[in-house]
């Protein structure tokens, strides 16, 4: 039976009216959420969802008809786009050497990563790339927040496929490694309600 590990119980930081989790500066995304930040002091409604995981992940667990009605409401601006990188345990053989690693040298790994109630986006993005390499991955351990994923990685409880920008969190014992598979950018998005955005923060962003 897997276990899934809880989340950090942390308060969140509020700039201005933008309101910001501080576990998303966990993720190693400090730079894009900065930005967040700075639109808050500026007077922005709302932002929401900056999501460590690259997507936006609350409007996937939303009904059809009221994704609609909130597309119609809202505006969002992309603040970074990244890629899949594989975490691995550093004593790990694929860690050794240079060069980029295809996602079916992974096939027979155990993987760790974050469930699909959690963040579906990032889960089904996981779930294409396997599939596209003929298998799917063998979950030995799931956890809900990035840092998590990548301390049982360096715990060699298994390989993750993780955003690049996860590396920016310097926890010692995993080695990334590029991924030389084509896949869709991960995105992390700035939303906020269409026609609540003042002159400062227009002209910010």
């Amino acid at each position: 039976r897997r276990h899934v590990w809880p989340p950090l119980r942390r308060r969140p930081v509020v700039a201005g009216r933008a309101h910001v989790d501080q576990r998303r500066l966990d993720t190693g995304v400090g730079d894009a959420v900065a930005q967040v930040a700075q639109l808050g002091a500026l007077g922005v409604e709302r932002a929401d969802d900056v999501a460590a995981h690259g997507e936006p992940s609350a409007p996937e667990r939303l009904p059809a008809d009221a994704l609609d009605r909130d597309a119609l409401r809202s505006e969002h601006l992309v603040l970074q786009r990244e890629r899949f990188v594989v975490a691995l345990p550093v004593g790990h053989s694929l860690a050794q050497g240079r060069g980029a690693l295809a996602i079916g040298q992974l096939a027979s790994e155990p993987f760790v990563q974050v469930p699909r109630e959690r963040s579906p986006g990032l889960y089904d993005k996981i779930s294409r790339l396997t599939a596209a390499a003929g298998f799917a991955p063998r979950v030995a351990q799931e956890a809900i927040q990035m840092q998590t994923v990548v301390s049982l990685v360096s715990s060699g409880l298994g390989v993750a496929l993780v955003p690049s920008s996860v590396a920016n969190l310097g926890r010692h014992g995993v080695v990334y490694k590029p991924l030389a598979d084509t896949h869709d950018p991960l995105e992390i998005w700035l939303v906020w309600r269409r026609g609540h955005l003042g002159l400062a923060a227009s002209s910010f962003i």
